[in-house]
């Protein structure tokens, strides 16, 4: 088989994005689960806010906007994850070449 026709070896491993997996769903769990215990707290207590605007503390409505915002960061990572992967994967660029379907 001549040289060019050869697959690339495989990376070693992906340390370009190692962790980032782990870091990412976490961030998904920890965002998903600190919302549901807010509206859990909320419905708990009675703040629901629709009599009026000032009886949900600012705090509360500041951690909902926290967990949200974990929560899109971290899929954010795991979407750069995956296309930081694919972009820099020799193996999967040479079968996207070389493999007829």
């Amino acid at each position: 088989m001549p040289i060019q026709d050869r697959p690339p070896p495989p990376e070693p491993s992906k340390e370009r994005t190692k962790g980032w997996g782990v870091i990412g769903l976490a961030l998904v769990v920890i965002g998903f689960v600190v919302y549901i215990a807010f509206f859990i707290l909320v419905a708990a207590t009675g703040l629901s806010g629709a009599t009026s605007p000032d009886m949900l503390p600012m705090s509360l409505m500041l951690v909902a906007g926290l967990s949200v915002l974990c929560f899109v960061v971290g899929v954010g990572v795991l979407i750069a994850k995956v296309l930081i992967d694919r972009v820099f994967d020799r193996e999967d660029g040479y079968y996207s070449r070389h493999i007829e379907r």
